[in-house]
């Protein structure tokens, strides 16, 4: 598609989607089948290359989070992912406690999921190992500490699941357009967005959707982006055993079967901001080599046999399997999900776990569709809530939200 094609819709109709990951993806599905007569288009440097963060997301979706809004728009966000073939997998998820304060932590956590209606136990870490015996080791004697089980967390296949929408979006009549968008520069009534080539693209309503870009378009919104190791194994044959994915979140590390490969990834490092200035055309940044020694301390957790089919460095592995997958933070760990302006919108810094329901939230916002039960909600993801705030104080506070990823704090699923 060109942008020849918008000749013959106004301007003031159109609904303009920037960032075709997989919120914006699953935007574009959403108001494309919302009845009314607004054009939607979908534009991103690459609308099926995924240039952004879902390009390379490992798709880990824990549901419950000690924050209740991030537990909503996980239980949400699987309800839909089930309804797309081949987009979620019902394996189970796993936290393993590592001390005696951690196994208490687990407990508490398992006390707390159930209050929220989710289906949670403690299982000994023998049982654990039996579920998921390529990345928990046997414990030395007994049962060990023990484990928390998620019996309805599972993995999402992101790329899928965007790709997907873009089908079902562009099947109802969105249009999905490839371009870089430099600018937006906004009126009373109309916003233009400025393309890298020079032409312009007038619209009523824009959504900025831009991931790790966020800033360059709405430079005001405290969106941090960070960078983070994850590494893979070589390719190798499927497994007959449905694996769970694993979190050790005393140690920060997540570990899970990608099918035909596994994964692994650790927060047990300082937080790397990564500056505007310093972002490329995709979500992958520059190797740190501080890196390596925090993947080889993650993969002394696994069974040997498993640890040595990874490698910690894109110099022996390949940076395809080895590398620095930038994605957002924000100073409360939530995402940003609401209005900014007139007929200007935002749903960014938002996870795989929770982006169906945020897509959703940001549609019934846009079409003044939201429902009486979900104000609160809007209330918390408002993308406002930081306005007044000092900028350094924010991205420091954003930082100091990516160690908490996984301990009692924050507990933010991936």
């Amino acid at each position: 598609m060109t942008l020849s094609t918008l000749s013959g819709s106004a301007p003031a109709e159109r609904v303009v989607i920037v960032g075709a990951g997989i919120v914006g993806s699953c935007l574009a599905h959403i108001l494309a089948t919302h009845p009314c007569k607004d054009r939607i288009i979908l534009i991103d440097r690459d609308v099926e290359g995924l240039p952004g963060s879902t390009g390379h997301a490992p798709g880990y979706v824990g549901q419950y989070n000690q924050i209740p809004a991030l537990t909503t728009l996980a239980v949400r966000t699987v309800r839909k992912y089930l309804d797309i073939p081949g987009g979620f997998s019902t394996v189970g998820g796993l936290e393993i406690a590592q001390s005696d304060q951690g196994a208490r932590s687990l407990e508490q956590r398992c006390t707390a999921a159930k209050g929220a209606g989710l289906s949670a136990e403690i299982i000994s870490t023998h049982t654990a190992v039996e579920k998921a015996p390529f990345f928990v080791r046997s414990p030395e004697s007994g049962d060990g500490i023990g484990a928390l089980w998620f019996h309805n967390d599972g993995t999402a296949n992101a790329q899928h699941i965007a790709r997907h929408e873009q089908q079902q979006a562009r099947s109802k009549g969105a249009l999905l357009l490839n371009a870089d968008v430099c600018a937006i520069e906004s009126n009373e009534s109309l916003h233009t967005l400025v393309l890298k080539d020079g032409s312009r693209i007038e619209a009523g309503k824009v959504v900025v959707c831009a991931g790790i870009w966020t800033r360059d378009l709405l430079g005001s919104l405290p969106v941090v982006p960070v960078a983070h190791p994850y590494a893979y194994t070589a390719a190798r044959e499927p497994r007959s055993l449905k694996t769970p994915f694993v979190r050790y979140p005393e140690a920060h590390v997540y570990v899970r079967d990608h099918g035909t490969q596994d994964g692994i990834g650790s927060y047990a490092h300082d937080p790397i901001a990564v500056a505007n200035s310093s972002l490329t055309s995709s979500a992958y940044g520059a190797w740190h080599t501080a890196f390596e020694p925090v993947l080889q301390d993650a993969l002394s957790l696994l069974p040997d046999e498993i640890a040595r089919q990874f490698e910690v460095s894109p110099e022996s592995a390949g940076a395809e399997r080895v590398f620095n997958g930038i994605f957002s933070v924000t100073p409360d760990g939530m995402p940003l999900v609401g209005q900014v302006g007139q007929g200007l919108f935002v749903a960014s810094a938002v996870w795989v776990t929770h982006a169906a329901a945020s897509a959703q939230l940001v549609a019934d916002i846009l079409t003044g569709q939201l429902k009486q039960e979900d104000q609160w909600l809007a209330k918390q993801l408002d993308p406002l809530r930081f306005t007044g705030k000092d900028a350094s104080t924010l991205e420091r506070t954003a930082l100091g939200t990516y160690n908490d990823i996984y301990n009692k704090n924050a507990s933010i699923s991936h």
